[in-house]
């Protein structure tokens, strides 16, 4: 096998077929609907759970006093961080992923099962050697609080296969198709010149960015605007056996604002990004997030804090009314000595003394707690703090009702984002020979063109194993109810019940080593062998009462003899 998959500068090309114009007006068309619609909301969103990504639509500097001022509790940035540790942790720790192979008559062929498994263990190694950790946290968190993330898979350099990336909330805008996936992203870019040459090449830049590019006063300072488009490439404009950069099933566009001017246009194989969502919006390309649903509270959580610090800097710090024969007398220092006329007329009062603050406190406690409830906060510190003298059903237990809350953002982000990552990572690892040989077995023809056939990535992190472990409880608590039933019939079991999947989900679910569980075609050879032999052992037991018998017989007085003849001779 040889990598046929090139994303660098040898797959960009000086031609192109696209118009700039179109592609910048469909961009700007793209990010309209978003400032319309999403900027106000997604920059709150920053200023209650993010602040360092607040800079949406607006510009921050590090020094700027913007950043934090709105902030008083920090219950929300908390929430949303042990979330996104939790899902990193629990989803995508450790051996996380399988690859599972495509079955026949609902049987997988064990060959292939133990090549995509081997493929599975060499896809994680790569994912291991590159910048994956980090990116993945960048895009949870951005999906679970804007609701809304983007991650790209490119070709990576110095011998790592793959180099991920993320996108700032903002600078990105997904269009899905008719089946409601985001299979369209535009991307927006402020770079400086020296940034576009470097990346581009002086031959690809328009002469704007080229002036600037010469000149030292603007080299590194002046900025341009950029759009990228990547986007599946209308069939039309691909010509029909070829697969060069510009014919290619994704075509990916880079033009400059100004000059109206394409910098190059490449392609790819495969979708090389994901637009995540935490959950569907209707029909609006971006998500919702816990975030989005309880910034009511969050805001309010926020304005009592701030009036539990004005009541608590009230108590220490008390409004006084003072007596202007007073003024500028008073020694308002701790330990300090006031003399006043000795008539209670001319005394310092206090002023408004402060009250609510218990209640206050009782009302924080009640808006922490719906924050931190939805972001399953108590599922991750339950699953962290268990302790080693717990049994697995006292675990599963505490967490079994959290668990179902969580199960859907599980589901939706194993499918759009997690399976789209994997396939691709699959398929630039086949072609760049890494895999080892392909057996016959995997090889699948169709209309006389041979092809391997994608896996279908199945999950094995802590909490997919958690979740399986539920459906053990639920068979479990199955069999306990209807075990009356098969006191009286014990084949209702048998008749109604594949029992060679219950027992072999049970294993899966307990997450036993793959090693342990005998191939399907095996345990089929094991049992007809079984079946054999007892036919054979039958045989052998008839064979030996026939023959006992006819002993038996001979033996029999010939007067008995004579009359069995004459009983049978009818």
């Amino acid at each position: 096998m040889t990598s046929v998959l090139k994303t660098s500068l040898d797959n960009m090309r000086n031609s192109t077929k696209a118009n700039a114009s179109v592609v910048i007006d469909e961009a700007k068309a793209a990010k309209s609907h978003y400032d319309g619609m999403w900027a106000t909301l997604h920059r709150a969103i920053g200023d209650y759970y993010i602040p360092q990504n607040s800079a949406i639509n607006t510009l921050k500097t590090p020094d700027t006093a913007g950043w934090t001022e709105g902030i008083f509790d920090t219950t929300a940035v908390h929430a949303a961080q042990t979330f996104t540790a939790g899902c990193y942790d629990y989803m995508l720790s450790g051996e996380f992923f399988d690859f599972e192979a495509p079955k026949k008559d609902g049987v997988s062929n064990p060959i292939a099962k133990d090549w995509y498994h081997k493929c599975a263990e060499i896809v994680l190694e790569l994912i291991n050697e590159s910048n994956w950790a980090l990116k993945i946290q960048e895009h949870l968190q951005d999906r679970n609080t804007f609701g809304t993330a983007n991650i790209d898979l490119e070709q990576g350099k110095n011998g790592t296969l793959y180099s991920f990336a993320t996108t700032q909330v903002g600078k990105f805008f997904p269009q899905s198709n008719d089946d409601g996936y985001i299979d369209t992203m535009f991307y927006c870019y402020d770079w400086t010149a020296k940034k576009i040459v470097d990346k581009f090449g002086e031959d690809n830049v328009s002469s704007d960015v080229m002036d600037a590019y010469k000149d030292d006063s603007r080299k590194a300072k002046e900025k341009f605007k950029l759009w990228r488009k990547v986007a599946p490439r209308p069939l039309k404009a691909r010509e029909a056996g070829k697969i060069d950069a510009l014919n290619k099933e994704f075509e990916s566009v880079w033009v400059e604002e100004k000059a109206k001017h394409v910098l190059y246009e490449s392609g790819y194989d495969e979708q090389p990004f994901v637009g995540s969502r935490f959950a569907q919006w209707g029909d609006e390309e971006f998500g919702w997030s816990p975030a989005i649903l309880i910034m009511p509270s969050v805001r309010t959580l926020q304005d009592i804090m701030k009036s539990l610090v004005t009541i608590g800097e009230i108590s220490v710090w008390p409004r006084t009314m003072v007596p202007d024969t007073l003024k500028d007398v008073i020694q308002w220092e701790a330990g300090g000595v006031t003399v006043y006329p000795d008539s209670s007329a001319n005394a310092p009062q206090v002023w408004g003394e402060p009250r609510g603050y218990a209640e206050g406190k009782d009302l924080v406690t009640d808006f922490r707690e719906m924050i931190k409830d939805a972001y399953h906060v108590d599922l991750f510190k339950a699953l962290a703090e268990r302790t080693k003298t717990m049994t697995a059903t006292e675990v599963l237990e505490l967490v079994q009702e959290k668990l179902v809350n969580f199960r859907p953002t599980f589901a939706r982000f194993t499918s759009e984002t997690l399976d789209t990552l994997l396939q691709r990572m699959f398929k630039m690892a086949f072609r760049d020979g890494r895999f080892p040989p392909v057996p016959p077995e995997v090889i699948v023809e169709s209309n006389g063109e041979l092809s391997i056939p994608e896996p279908r990535p199945t999950y094995v992190s802590k909490i997919a194993r958690a979740m399986r472990a539920l459906e053990n409880k639920s068979t479990l608590d199955f069999l306990q109810q209807v075990a009356f039933l098969l006191e009286v019939d014990p084949m209702l079991l048998y008749d109604n019940y594949n029992l060679d999947a219950m027992m072999r989900g049970f294993g899966d679910n307990n997450s036993l080593p793959t090693e342990y569980k005998r191939p399907e075609k095996q345990r089929n050879e094991i049992r007809a062998a079984r079946q054999q032999q007892a036919e054979q052992q039958q045989a052998m037991e008839m064979a030996k009462q026939g023959s006992e018998a006819a002993r038996n017989l001979g033996q029999v007085p010939a007067g008995a003899r004579k009359e069995f003849a004459d009983a049978i001779d009818v």
